[in-house]
């Protein structure tokens, strides 16, 4: 089915407090459509691929948030672990899971005419501002179940400045990265 000819020309976010905004914004969003209407969600008419498909979509940022929940336990129980973590099974895995997801990202690329050598770049830009903001998307998520929430609206153009938690921000950072050092 197609809805219009129309040409529509959005603006992307184009600064980290614009992306910032928009990712958390979204992930509140997608979280309080399947708290809210997740009975309805089951509960319809609609083949149960589809109903799997919109709560799946609806879950996207649990990923995210459990790498983020995952990365702060192994930097924390890693002194207390006495084998290597990089012939783990699970590691393996991961890196299986991380290659594929990478070439598949490449051949969409390829076929937007995007090289691969840019396609990869850009895969791990996205990836480390998202990694970024992964405590606060949490956040956002919970804020998905109060009743009243704060609905912000994603920065345009030129003159708007860095999250007023960039330092929060910087200090996950510094937190992952001297754990690294340990693990």
């Amino acid at each position: 089915m197609k809805s219009s000819d129309a040409n529509i020309k959005i603006e992307v976010p184009d600064t980290f407090n614009a992306f910032y905004t928009q990712q958390t914004r979204w992930a509140m969003g997608s979280m309080e459509v399947l708290s809210r209407r997740f009975r309805y969600i089951i509960s319809s008419k609609i083949g149960i691929i589809k109903r799997l498909d919109i709560i799946a979509f609806l879950l996207q940022y649990i990923p995210l948030v459990l790498t983020f929940l995952m990365a702060i336990a192994l930097v924390i129980i890693s002194p207390f672990i006495h084998f290597d973590i990089l012939f783990n099974p699970l590691f393996f895995l991961w890196i299986i899971l991380l290659g594929l997801y990478a070439y598949v990202f490449v051949k969409i690329g390829d076929k937007f005419n995007i090289n691969a050598k840019k396609a990869v770049s850009a895969m791990g830009r996205l990836s480390s501002y998202t990694v970024a903001i992964s405590p606060f998307v949490l956040l956002w998520i919970f804020r998905a179940f109060k009743s009243r929430r704060i609905y912000r609206i994603t920065p345009k153009g030129a003159g708007h400045k860095m999250p007023s938690n960039i330092y929060a921000i910087l200090a996950f950072g510094i937190f992952f990265i001297a754990g690294s050092l340990f693990i």
